[in-house]
């Protein structure tokens, strides 16, 4: 799973698994832990809705019975008190209060604001020869965007990109501990704000969310403040790049997407499927034995659903390997499935398609200033997110 090799391509180490089998048992390095990974589309679709599969890692869960126990809880576990890591009826009660910052009204409302901030990026390009669209655009766009809606300051911004620079490999001084703790510090400064002087931004709707006399707590208010921030954008600034870099490898692709620019949404869902921004969905852990294929996972085991083998499974897309703007794309698992469908899926689908759009509009000659071969990607198996994106923009369009 951290095999340089198999970083360097995944789908191509996916591919070779499916051809052998249902599932794929590895161990985390330096952890003592084994995992069976799903990589078939129909096993990892039904693992995101399998009851036996539970998503609770809080520190009291049976996933972490065997852990030794702190004096004090670690800032990941201060922050890990979100709906991403905890069963029904907890996720139900969470989802259902967090769901009310995402109503279709509230992140419709945000369209204006996606759109100008593109063009601020894209005007602060003008009149270079060449970029890096990650750097320059891509991170940019998301991380700003995360700032807009948690109604955080350009000083904030700047305290929160510790954890972009973090996640992209970037060397820092401080630990990724540090960095957490100071944005946990940051976020409740901001909660505490919100809850005196409500404001027109994500802050407040949770803070304010109310289901019959059930509020967030003080607790939950964090976690799912950090998780907007931590999940939020990474996989908005990959799936950014990932379309241009897939539009630049298939020209052919670029061409019709220019002709018949009503595409650019399905367009997007087709990177969703092809390149999917996460490869490996949040672990699970595993409450009672289970047998997928021939193979008897046991109670206590981890199990991990890989959305890019998934979503490249040729039995649920024929030609899967092949990139095409036109594709039925429905039923693809890039946002996950069931009730840890990923809740801000509409507004990416807003940033990705806005930021595209305009950007071959705005520099419709734009080609890649490197070879594809010698693009890096972040060096991990759960995400798949260019490392850089260079490219020559050429002429503005007039």
């Amino acid at each position: 799973m951290f095999d340089p090799a198999v970083l360097a391509d995944p789908h191509g180490f996916y591919r070779g698994l499916r051809a052998k089998g249902r599932t794929w048992h590895t161990a985390i390095p330096g952890a003592g832990v084994d995992v069976h990974a799903l990589i078939h589309f129909e096993d990892v679709r039904a693992g995101h809705v399998d009851r036996r599969l539970s998503s609770n890692f809080r520190p009291d869960s049976p996933a972490r019975a065997n852990e030794p126990k702190p004096e004090k809880p670690g800032i990941f576990d201060v922050v890990g008190q979100h709906m991403g890591n905890c069963d029904p009826p907890v996720q139900t009660r969470l989802r259902k209060l967090v769901g009310q910052a995402f109503s279709a009204r509230h992140v419709e409302r945000l369209r204006p604001t996606v759109e100008q901030r593109v063009d601020e990026l894209l005007d602060a390009m003008a009149g270079q020869d060449e970029v890096d669209l990650m750097d320059a655009f891509a991170w940019r766009l998301a991380l700003s965007m995360i700032c807009t809606m948690l109604g955080a300051s350009a000083e904030d911004e700047a305290v929160f990109r510790g954890w972009s620079d973090s996640s992209r490999g970037i060397e820092t001084e401080r630990s990724r501990i540090e960095i957490a703790t100071a944005i946990a510090e940051r976020m409740q400064d901001l909660l505490d704000s919100r809850r005196a002087e409500p404001k027109d931004d994500l802050l407040s709707v949770l803070v304010q969310a109310r289901e019959d006399d059930d509020r967030l707590t003080e607790q939950e208010l964090l976690s799912t403040a950090f998780l907007l921030l931590a999940a939020g954008y990474e996989s908005v600034a990959g799936l950014i790049g990932s379309t241009v870099l897939a539009l630049q490898n298939h020209p052919e692709q670029a061409a019709l997407l220019r002709e018949k620019p009503e595409l650019l949404p399905n367009a997007v869902e087709e990177v969703l499927r092809y390149e999917s921004p996460v490869i490996l969905n949040n672990l699970r852990f595993v409450a009672e034995d289970m047998t997928i294929g021939d193979t008897e996972i046991k109670k206590g085991d981890l199990v991990a659903l890989s959305l890019g083998s998934a979503n490249r499974d040729e039995q649920r897309f024929p030609n899967a390997e092949l990139f095409d703007i036109t594709r039925d794309t429905s039923g693809h698992l890039a946002f996950g499935q069931g009730i840890h469908y990923c809740l801000g899926a509409p507004l990416a689908r807003i940033q990705a398609q806005t930021a595209v759009g305009r950007l071959l509009q705005r520099y419709p000659d734009l080609k890649l200033a490197a070879d594809p071969k010698d693009l890096g990607w972040l060096p991990t198996p759960i995400s798949r997110i260019l490392r850089t994106l260079p490219v020559a923009l050429g002429p503005a369009a007039r």
